[in-house]
């Protein structure tokens, strides 16, 4: 996994206990998320990965949620994301804003 935390760590983004990564034949990893836990998604995809990239992607994330038993998901977006205008159209309900913090136990 320390590619996938590198790859993220380059690309200025992080996804906390990556569970899953997405592999790109040409381009190597593109992107993460975590399902660890709650049904609460961290989702990563590289910058410069065009928005079909993320789409499939998040249907695959819905998958694997749907595979774990789960009918539902909580999935932070920070605002400046270019995929953020799209939740809403692709059957997400907007929560709120808020942040999120991360500490070392």
């Amino acid at each position: 996994m320390q590619m996938v935390q590198d790859r993220m760590a380059k690309d200025g983004h992080n996804v906390p206990s990556v569970s899953h990564y997405f592999l790109m034949e040409d381009k190597g990893v593109v992107g993460a998320y975590s399902v660890l836990y709650a049904p609460v998604v961290f989702f990563w995809m590289r910058s410069d990965m065009t928005g079909i990239t993320s789409f499939r992607g998040l249907a695959l994330v819905r998958q694997t949620l749907r595979e774990m038993g789960h009918k539902r998901m909580i999935l932070p977006i920070e605002t400046s994301s270019p995929y953020f205008e799209y939740l809403t159209g692709l059957g997400l309900n907007h929560l709120g804003k808020g942040e999120l913090f991360i500490g070392e136990i």
